[in-house]
């Protein structure tokens, strides 16, 4: 099977997060979603038996909520595997505890400055 690294940014929106539907890391795959209510039931449990299939096949499971202002939802998801949130898995993937908190400030200050810019006549 082939895991591919695909990555989505939302210009349109000042690129608040890169969204990489798939990873492999030394036999560890992510779903990462930008929020907890960018899933219905319906691609919840799709993206579930994804992670399922993952798991079957020895490689460590893990769905990734990046921006979760609140307590994060496992979907039904079964125990083996992990759901996180941004924090944890910037700082698992950088090694760097504050990495999630410098780049949110970066795209912070990235979006102030998108919007002190005239748009082009």
């Amino acid at each position: 099977m082939d895991w591919y690294k695909i990555h989505e940014i939302d210009i349109h929106k000042y690129v608040k997060t890169v969204l990489p539907i798939y990873e492999c890391l030394e036999r560890e795959v992510y779903e990462l979603k930008n929020s907890y209510n960018t899933m219905n039931s319906s691609s919840a449990e799709s993206v579930i038996n994804k992670l399922k299939r993952a798991h079957k096949l020895g490689i460590k499971a893990r769905l990734v909520l990046i921006n979760c202002n609140k307590s994060i939802p496992r979907f039904k998801s079964p125990e083996y595997i992990d759901v996180w949130d941004g924090n944890t898995f910037y700082t698992h993937i950088t090694g760097s505890d504050t990495f999630f908190d410098r780049l949110l400030e970066t795209f912070n200050t990235a979006e102030e400055i998108l919007q002190s810019v005239s748009p082009l006549q």
